[in-house]
């Protein structure tokens, strides 16, 4: 099994459902959990109850909930991945076309800026504009190649 984990952070809100569907044919594909990760106020029962109903009726997949109210969502995300056995992150960017490859650094919203930085497992990243209606295409892929603990995923 590739990978085991596919770790997604999920509010409810459009920006959290553009990642959810490629993570959970993600998931389906490689035999894996999906894992949403939350940073808001969703730590009582009732509210991650709604929000774990929503992301399992948009992604068709049972999943796993994470909480995580001291830090921000993309911290919380790497955090996450830390206690996952062999997992991927699946995010979302608003962006123009051209890609990743073409964009200007400084030009990352912060949860993909924090998450690229920092996460020691790889990264999944879709646009917000992806159509996945035929599975998930891969346009480009950006790999490690420095030696690191990234680069032997």
């Amino acid at each position: 099994m590739l990978y085991e984990n596919v770790i997604v952070p999920f509010d409810g809100t459009g920006t959290g459902r553009t990642a959810l569907a490629p993570a959970a044919d993600l998931a389906w594909r490689c035999g894996a959990r999906i894992v949403i990760v939350n940073n808001t106020d969703a730590s009582d029962k009732a509210s991650r109850e709604a929000i774990k109903g929503k992301a399992m009726t948009l992604s068709g997949a049972d999943v796993d909930f994470w909480v995580d109210l001291d830090h921000s969502l993309g911290v919380a995300l790497v955090e996450a991945a830390k206690f996952r056995g062999r997992p991927i992150l699946c995010i979302s960017v608003k962006g123009k076309q051209g890609g990743l490859l073409r964009s200007k650094r400084w030009s990352l919203p912060q949860l993909a800026d924090d998450v690229l930085r920092t996460s020691p497992v790889p990264v999944l990243v879709i646009g917000q504009e992806t159509d996945i209606s035929r599975g998930l295409p891969m346009t480009e892929i950006v790999a490690a190649t420095d030696g690191s603990t990234a680069a032997s995923y």
